[in-house]
């Protein structure tokens, strides 16, 4: 069954109706090579690394040389 969402936020009691928005995600094969720079700079600059010394360092199984955190990121060293 299908519902508009129209329909639906005027059959809920919400005070915040459901909205979807204008501007899709796009994943990183729909972005431009400037848009794809400029989205991995901000998720750096966002980070919160509690610890920055909480890491190890290894190779993984391809022989690349990367970081394993201890929440549970992993990465790679480029060199």
């Amino acid at each position: 069954m299908a519902i508009s969402l129209r329909q639906f936020n005027s059959s809920t009691d919400s005070s915040e109706p459901l909205k979807i928005d204008d501007e899709a995600v796009k994943t990183y094969m729909e972005m431009s090579p400037r848009e794809l720079e400029h989205a991995i700079q901000q998720a750096v600059y966002a980070r919160d690394v509690a610890d920055p010394n909480a890491f190890v360092t290894v190779f993984d199984e391809n022989g690349r040389l990367c970081r394993h955190y201890d929440d549970g990121r992993v990465e790679y060293v480029l060199i």
